[in-house]
């Protein structure tokens, strides 16, 4: 291993980090002549190479990425995805028996359950350099039995579990609290189901608790009404943030109506006004730095906005164990099949550097022909 490389990483490390690092694992990738080192800890989690480096802790999400120098921003990872999205479920019993009507799954309770044998050959298969899973499981966390096992096998290899749910038991907010890392509870038609939620989680000390609200004309009320009660319910004050998801019209979401630049300018101005922690997709990072494009500290905000980062950085497989760009991308064009990770022999030959992957990245990340350099979504109009 190069020692400048080494000593250029442990240079964003504390003593504690570097010394649970010296107790950590180590994993070798070797991708066309260059070596990539990955070092697991007990806490955090770092790769080592000469155009791609990370740190991750894995005690509060925190996140460092760069190339050859720091101002570097790689293109896309080498050795795989950073982040799996995984489909556990596609069995919902939605909020009290009525289901949401807007999820682009278009979920019902008659679904099917990934089992934990397939999971265990996923994660196995993907690799070290994994940092965190996301789970897509049912509003209430109770689909699909083997969940809490899947999130204690990730944490065997190294991964932070997170979820979405969006209307919790005690039980359930018990268990959320004693394994996962973070989870975004989805605010629909009544309000107090998720704020009750998001409640039970903080009563239990997690402090990785957002709340995810999908934004578009028909729903700008009821954010601004959110957005109101994030200031003033009791039951969200210790929530870390709220996440703007953009709308995809796919699914039962084909019916909505995508949110005008101007409603969305009033959103963003309103939580920069009000000091409300708020965060979005990836898919929105683009409208966001339009937004706020002329804001002093938006450099500051381009520097923590990741746009699209699909086959670039992330990658999601669905309940059958077929990889696809991102869950939006499922049944769309060119992505009617995905790729199957449980048939595959090497994760990074078969599916990383598979043409028809290398042919999303390369539309993705030239995709960009705008004033921010952030990287469009070529399958919709976000």
């Amino acid at each position: 291993m190069n020692k400048d490389i080494l000593n250029e990483t442990l240079k964003l490390l504390s003593m504690d980090q570097i010394n649970d690092l010296m107790c950590g694992s180590i994993s070798v990738f070797r991708i066309n002549d260059k070596k990539y080192t990955v070092i697991d800890g007990k806490n955090v989690k770092v790769v080592i190479g000469n155009d791609y480096k990370y740190t991750f802790d894995k005690t509060n999400g925190n996140f460092c990425r760069w190339g050859e120098t720091y101002e570097d921003d790689p293109d896309y990872s080498p050795i795989g995805g950073e982040i799996l999205d995984i489909e556990i479920t596609t069995s919902c019993n939605g909020i009290n028996g009525k289901l949401c009507p807007f999820c682009y799954k278009s979920n019902t309770p008659n679904g099917k359950n990934m089992d934990f044998d397939a999971f265990k050959v996923i994660l196995d298969k993907i690799g070290p350099q994994l940092t965190q899973v996301a789970f897509g499981a049912d509003s209430q966390a109770t689909s699909n039995p083997e969940l809490f096992k899947m999130a204690e096998y990730c944490r065997e290899k190294g991964v932070v579990p997170n979820i979405t749910v969006a209307n919790i038991s005690n039980d359930i907010a018990d268990k959320l609290a004693s394994v996962m890392g973070a989870v975004a509870v989805s605010r629909y038609d009544d309000k107090n189901v998720c704020y009750d939620s998001i409640k039970k989680l903080t009563d239990r000390g997690m402090n990785q608790i957002n709340m995810h609200f999908m934004i578009c004309e028909e729903t700008y009320d009821a954010c601004l009404e959110t957005l109101k009660d994030i200031k003033d319910d009791p039951r969200l004050k210790d929530m870390n943030a709220i996440v703007l998801l953009s709308l995809k019209k796919k699914g039962r979401g084909v019916g909505f109506n995508p949110l005008s630049a101007n409603k969305y300018d009033k959103i963003v101005k309103f939580c920069l006004e009000n000091d409300i922690q708020f965060g979005m997709d990836s898919c929105g990072a683009k409208k966001f730095l339009d937004t706020v494009k002329d804001h002093p500290d938006y450099e500051k905000f381009k520097m923590v906005c990741e746009p699209c980062e699909s086959t670039n950085f992330s990658q999601y497989i669905d309940v059958n164990g077929d990889f696809y760009p991102c869950s939006f991308c499922e049944d769309a064009k060119g992505w009617e099949n995905g790729i199957s990770v449980l048939d595959i022999s090497d994760f990074l030959k078969d599916i990383w550097y598979n043409d028809r992957v290398k042919e999303f990245r390369h539309a993705l990340n030239s995709n960009c022909n705008n004033c921010h350099k952030a990287r469009e979504c070529p399958m919709y109009d976000i």
